[in-house]
């Protein structure tokens, strides 16, 4: 081993743990942001319900908002 190498290492070991620290709780934000708490899910089958989510949401605005035109049409008449 070279004599800089073993910092290195060290530095590389505890920027991943930061890194892994970041990520679970970025894991455990959108956990609480889904509608349905199941009690164990992997990492990820949230990222996909939380996509499937997010395509509801936008699914629900769209038709929201073609209720509000249809409505704002209505009262124009």
């Amino acid at each position: 081993m070279e004599n800089g190498s073993r910092p290195t290492r060290i530095n590389r070991c505890l920027v991943e743990r930061e890194r892994r620290r970041h990520m679970k709780a970025l894991f455990t934000k959108l956990s609480t942001l889904l509608p349905t708490k199941p009690s164990k899910m992997s990492m990820p089958e949230m990222v996909d319900r939380a996509a499937t989510y997010v395509r509801e949401l936008q699914t629900r605005i769209e038709r929201y908002e073609g209720t509000k035109v249809q409505l704002e049409r209505r009262l124009m008449k």
